[in-house]
């Protein structure tokens, strides 16, 4: 579970009729995070912008946008520089450490179909958090 001390806002990049957005959504709660979601990498950029307290966690799909995503991550990196991010990507040929030339650091790739448990390892991993397991 997140601590008080660390923030607990993820921002969801997800079209609308996303099938894992319920799922991802529910996940997410679970561990602490308080979920927004976005459908497009401009209403995103604006509620990065706004919020109170940036998100600390974005779940981005490069389809959503991906001639726009470099500059939406660019920009929520310039906002809060600690923010990790996770890129879905349902596309047998996409290569996300090429595919923006580099220019955008992505924390962790998931391809689609995932298992929960891979999407909960890699999220509690980017924060630093064990997954406990309980008798």
């Amino acid at each position: 579970m997140l601590t008080e001390s660390q923030q607990d806002n993820a921002l969801l990049v997800l079209k609308r009729d996303d099938k894992d957005i319920a799922l991802v959504t529910s996940l997410l709660e679970k561990v602490g995070f308080h979920v927004s979601h976005s459908s497009n990498t401009n209403d995103a950029l604006e509620f990065f912008g706004s919020a109170n307290v940036a998100p600390s966690l974005l779940v981005i799909d490069e389809a959503v946008n991906s001639a726009g995503l470099p500059g939406f991550l660019q920009c929520a990196v310039s906002l809060n520089p600690g923010v990790r991010t996770v890129l879905l990507s349902e596309r047998e040929d996409f290569d996300p450490n090429t595919a923006w030339g580099g220019s955008v650091k992505m924390h962790a790739f998931l391809k689609r179909p995932f298992r929960r448990a891979q999407f909960l390892g890699s999220v509690l991993h980017l924060m630093d958090e064990h997954l406990v397991r309980t008798a």
